[in-house]
């Protein structure tokens, strides 16, 4: 019995403690009970059940126990569904709502001449809408005064004819006599007056009523006097003597209604048989005249063409020359040819093209063509002199030059100065003479100023070379590779005698004249150019140098490139952060012992060949510039130089940026440069350089109100101080230009230093528009403003354009294919941007079938259509990758073409391909891609 005890207890004791923990606490009481409940479970809310005890009421809840979810109702167009699940322990249910299906409409079809409409093929619901035009309609019954006309439009949606009503145009009687100026219906008597025909054989007069028109006599008689045959051409208002055709503004008076007083007609005749005017083209040697139509009117109306005759003896012995177009005439073929003057169908050549021209060494002479001009009112004959006034040089060029500043002559001026004397040829080559022996104590001359092959030329040794126009080989010396230094002390002008020649008989001899100016100049040159801040890196772009150089040279290759030094604040390094397999795997710092002993290839084709993609400049302090000076070489011995210029602030100077309407010129924001220059720098502007002008397509930079002052890119233009200030820089506009223009500037301090550079902006446009969540502030402001304006881009219905929502792959392929030049593409299903697919996968753009146009395009997918769409090169590339994380073509190709660019970080350059972008983003991009084909 003790044995069974003890092994007993220990059970017990648990069942004890188990029962203890299951039961609820009571309310106090000083009687305890064991309570009784129910079996049954009520429901208490929706999360529990509970139920009373029979004794006490104490309350016991319990969590509803719920069965799997099942489907009560099927949801459709018209009513929600509905999920159920129900407790297993008290029936209760908890209902889950299904939204109802969106509705599975067709296509619309034309239901009246007002509504198209559309039906759901799941619930039979119609949905019904307006028609909506596709371009402009039709008058098919145009309107009067008081019948209504009417216009047939095609819908836009459902493709089908539809007709609207254009209201009666109702009478206008502007003048008040009684009569509809529109419809002519006499609503008066009105008011009689008196029309006078007059004629050369006498005058006939007609009174005609107020708002009528006269009646027109009969032709008048041919009149022959004095040897001359007079023809009736036409009326006129305007009185002229013996009324005589002479470009008159010819009449018809049953046109014109008689409204306010007593009208006169006259009778204009032409002439047969008139003697045409004499008169002398004169040229100095060297010099050019071309031929005016109008010397040769004479009276004779529409001017057909013109004949000329002389003898061979005597234009044999004239100094001077005609041309045709690029060609000297002969005298048969002077004499030979009809010169029409706008319809070719009267002759074999262009008055207009006809030039006179005389050599540079020409003696004084001239030979006199007998002519006979063609024209609507009859022949005229008489005599036109060719002259050489005198004998000179074809004259000078002159350029300004500052104390201390440089000047890289222009090789368009010697073109220009040469082929004044010579209209069709082309300069070839120049020299130059002896200059007097003061010329070069205070300028110098080099060729290939700042570059590795720098040349000084002197006043002995000038005479030795020969300098040629235009691309030549790289053995040759370049006509544009000359450059004047002055030493601050320049004062008095200098003189160098020059030829320019096409050969050695087709020669100008001038004078190069530098004269010393008092408006301060500037030599800083900026034609790629980096922004960065304190404690920074700079990745020298590659492919920007590779654009610089295709500007001069399109068509050819970029191959390597050669430093022409090192900037004198901070480090510019090869391989900066030791992870390039090409040249050396250490870092090296180029400095002023080793800067050119490298060449730089755009294309290593090994690893042992140095990269032009591993160049880094690292800054030192703040507020100063950097340059890098370079020669680019490519195929074909092509080369050209420029300046790397890395602005280096605390902070980077805000881009300038404003809009204009189109022909609308523009006085640079002076305050505007200033505010940005000092916000980002800490320093008071003194004066700005600009870096380059905007192309003469777009328009002109002036200095001041007029037109006689341009601004260069040599010249300081100040803030507060100098005779030329910022204040008084004007862009004006090309007439039919609208864009963009970018004009870049160097700011320099009270000291002259340069120390930031900034980017003054306009948006030349037809209409500006806005929208509410768009405004200047806004960082895609620039481009969204512009695409708006050239029909790029809309917004939304609401007056906003929403910047940071994510791009669609249909919306992104529309605005791609448009900026690439592609015509708008009508839809061919339901979504909006079906055609643009259609037009995609014609054009060879897209190729994959799987495009879902409603999804979130990626950046990787932008770059495909977009290189697809402008039919970028993919061959022509860097054999270096620039992004590590994808090796795309399309991506490589769009990053050379400068419209996308990646993420750098540590050495390391990304692209994020699977990145998506929003409308504020793809606006960015779909610009640039703008300015790339312009």
């Amino acid at each position: 019995m003790k044995r069974f005890f003890h092994k007993r207890l220990p059970a017990m004791l648990l069942a004890l403690v188990l029962m203890l923990g299951t039961v609820p606490l009571a309310a106090a009481d000083e009687t305890d009970h064991v309570h009784t409940y129910p079996d049954a479970w009520q429901a208490d809310g929706s999360s529990y059940h509970s139920r009373l005890c029979t004794t006490c009421s104490t309350k016991e809840s319990q969590l509803h126990q719920f069965g799997p979810w099942v489907l009560e109702r099927q949801a459709t167009c018209t009513q929600q569904g509905l999920n159920v699940q129900t407790c297993s322990i008290c029936g209760y249910r908890n209902e889950q709502p299904i939204s109802k299906l969106s509705h599975q409409f067709g296509p619309y079809s034309y239901r009246d001449n007002t509504y198209h409409a559309h039906t759901c093929i799941s619930c039979g619901t119609s949905e019904t809408q307006k028609h909506s035009p596709n371009g402009a309609g039709a008058v098919t019954i145009s309107p009067t005064c008081t019948t209504a006309g009417q216009q047939t439009f095609t819908c836009a949606t459902c493709s089908t004819p539809y007709t609207t009503t254009l209201a009666a145009l109702g009478h206008i009687d502007a003048d008040n006599n009684g009569v509809c100026d529109r419809c002519g219906l006499t609503t008066g008597t009105g008011t009689r007056f008196t029309v006078t025909f007059y004629t050369l054989s006498g005058a006939t007069s007609q009174s005609v009523p107020m708002g009528s028109y006269p009646t027109v006599p009969s032709i008048p008689t041919t009149v022959v006097s004095g040897g001359r045959t007079y023809i009736f051409r036409g009326w006129t208002r305007a009185y002229t003597s013996d009324y005589i055709y002479t470009n008159q503004q010819l009449v018809t008076p049953s046109s014109i209604p008689v409204t306010n007083g007593s009208y006169s007609y006259y009778a204009v005749y032409s002439v047969n048989g008139t003697s045409g005017s004499s008169f002398t083209y004169s040229v100095t040697p060297g010099g050019v005249k071309s031929f005016n139509a109008s010397d040769f009117l004479n009276g004779l109306g529409t001017l057909y063409y013109v004949e000329f005759s002389t003898s061979s003896n005597a234009y044999s012995s004239f100094t001077g020359y005609v041309y045709l177009g690029n060609r000297i005439l002969s005298v048969n073929e002077l004499t030979g040819y009809r010169f029409y003057v706008s319809n070719s169908g009267y002759g074999s050549y262009a008055l207009s093209d006809l030039t006179l021209a005389a050599y540079t060494n020409a003696r004084e002479s001239s030979v006199s063509l007998s002519y006979t001009a063609y024209g609507s009112n009859g022949t005229a004959s008489g005599t036109l002199t060719l002259s050489v006034s005198n004998n000179g040089n074809g004259g000078s060029i002159s350029k300004e030059l500052a104390p201390g500043g440089t000047l890289k002559l222009d090789q368009e001026d010697f073109e220009s100065f040469f082929r004044k004397a010579y209209p069709g040829y082309s300069l070839q080559y120049v020299t130059f003479g002896l200059p007097a022996p003061s010329a070069f104590n205070d300028v110098t001359l080099y060729y290939l100023y700042g570059s590795w092959g720098q040349t000084t030329l002197t006043r002995s040794n000038l005479s030795n070379y020969t300098f040629y126009y235009g691309n030549v080989n790289s053995s040759l010396y370049r006509l544009d590779s000359l450059t004047l230094v002055a030493d601050s002390d320049f004062d008095e002008e200098i003189q160098i005698p020059f030829r320019a020649s096409y050969n050695s008989q087709y020669y100008v001899d001038g004078t190069l004249v530098i004269k010393p100016t008092e408006v301060v100049k500037a030599n800083l040159s900026g034609d790629i150019r980096y922004a960065a801040t304190y404690n920074s890196k700079v990745q020298i772009n590659a492919y920007d140098i590779a654009r610089y150089f295709n500007k001069s040279y399109p068509g050819y290759t970029l191959q390597y490139v050669v430093l022409g030094g090192v900037p004198t604040t901070g480090s510019l390094y090869y391989n900066y952060y030791g992870a390039s397999k090409y040249g050396t795997a250490s870092p090296l710092q180029l400095t002023s012992s080793n800067y050119n002993s490298q060449v730089l290839y755009f294309s290593p084709s090994s690893t042992a060949q140095y990269a032009l993609t591993e160049l880094t400049y690292v800054t030192s302090g703040y507020n100063y510039c950097a340059a890098i000076p370079f020669t680019a070489y490519g195929s074909n011995a092509r080369s050209v130089t420029g300046t790397i210029l890395i602005s280096v602030n605390p902070s980077t100077v805000s881009e300038v940026y404003g809009v204009t309407q189109r022909n609308n010129s523009v006085t640079f924001p002076a305050s505007s440069i200033y505010s940005a220059v000092s916000t980002a720098t800490g320093v008071s502007l003194s004066s700005i350089q600009l870096l380059s002008l905007p192309a003469a397509s777009q328009g002109t930079v002036y200095v001041g109100t007029g037109t006689a002052t341009r601004a260069t890119t040599d010249a300081l233009y100040g803030y507060s101080t100098g005779t030329q200030r910022m204040s008084q820089l004007r862009f004006v506009p090309a007439s039919t230009f609208t864009g963009s223009v970018e004009i870049p500037y160097v700011a320099y301090n009270s000291s002259g230093t340069a120390f930031a550079v900034g980017l003054f902006s306009l948006g030349v446009l037809n209409n500006p528009r806005t929208f509410k969540d768009v405004s200047s502030s806004t960082w895609c402001y620039k481009y969204v403003v512009e695409l708006s304006d050239a029909n790029v881009i809309d917004g939304y219905a609401d007056g906003s354009f929403k910047p940071d929502s994510t791009v669609t792959y249909g919306a992104a392929l529309k605005l791609i294919m448009l900026a690439a030049g592609y015509p708008e593409q009508a839809p061919v299903n339901a979504n909006v941007f079906s055609g643009y697919l259609a037009k995609a996968r014609a054009e060879g753009i897209i190729t994959r079938s799987d495009v879902d146009l409603s999804k979130p395009i990626t950046r990787l997918q932008v770059a495909q259509i977009a290189t697809g769409a402008m039919k970028l090169n993919t061959t022509n590339l860097t054999s270096v990758q620039p992004f590590t994380d994808t090796t795309d073509p399309a991506v490589r190709a769009l990053n050379a073409a400068g419209i996308v660019e990646g993420y750098f970080n540590n050495g390391t350059s990304t692209y994020k391909p699977g990145n998506t972008l929003t409308r504020g983003q793809l606006s960015a991009i779909v610009w640039r891609m703008e300015q790339y084909r312009k």
